[in-house]
């Protein structure tokens, strides 16, 4: 009989929790605010070589040498700016128009900005893109230069080019 009496009463146990309300989970919303200041920006794109490169010049060329060059990609803000101006720093040999001397020579460098290419929004899935400016380096030195120095070593110079958006 004791047996009997312990089946009785895991049964009363389970008759009680079959009975029993259910445990609600209660949800609660809450509102939350999502906040940014964006700062816009372009920056030129990594992985360039920025250059233009004349080559060799024959002293007292008898034609104008057009320096090969290169495109510098600038990455800016979605919608940031306006189109690009550009400039070249100014010095001892240089102004912001381009010219310059290197080993006795002149020369005059160009930059001329391209056609923006839109980036793409960022979405749930994806960050987005920025929109690409591109800006295409060229130059040229005049014909007719005696140039400066021994020759036979290529000299290099570092100008700064200015791209306002």
């Amino acid at each position: 009989m004791h047996r009997l009496s312990l089946l009785s009463t895991a049964a009363l146990a389970v008759l009680f929790a079959a009975l029993a309300p259910a445990a609600s989970a209660a949800g609660v919303d809450a509102s939350v605010t999502v906040k940014v200041s964006l700062t816009s920006k372009c920056q030129i794109k990594a992985g360039q070589t920025n250059v233009v490169d004349f080559g060799t010049y024959q002293a007292f060329a008898a034609a104008d040498v057009t320096g090969t060059g290169s495109t510098v990609t600038f990455q800016c803000t979605r919608g940031f700016g306006a189109s690009p101006t550009v400039a070249w720093d100014v010095g001892t040999d240089a102004t912001a128009a381009g010219v310059g001397v290197i080993a006795g020579l002149q020369y005059t460098l160009s930059a001329t900005p391209g056609t923006r290419l839109p980036g793409t929004a960022a979405s749930a899935t994806t960050i987005g893109s920025a929109d690409e400016v591109p800006v295409v380096l060229s130059g040229t030195m005049p014909q007719g230069q005696a140039g400066a120095g021994a020759g036979g070593a290529t000299t290099t110079a570092t100008r700064t080019l200015t791209v306002t958006f």
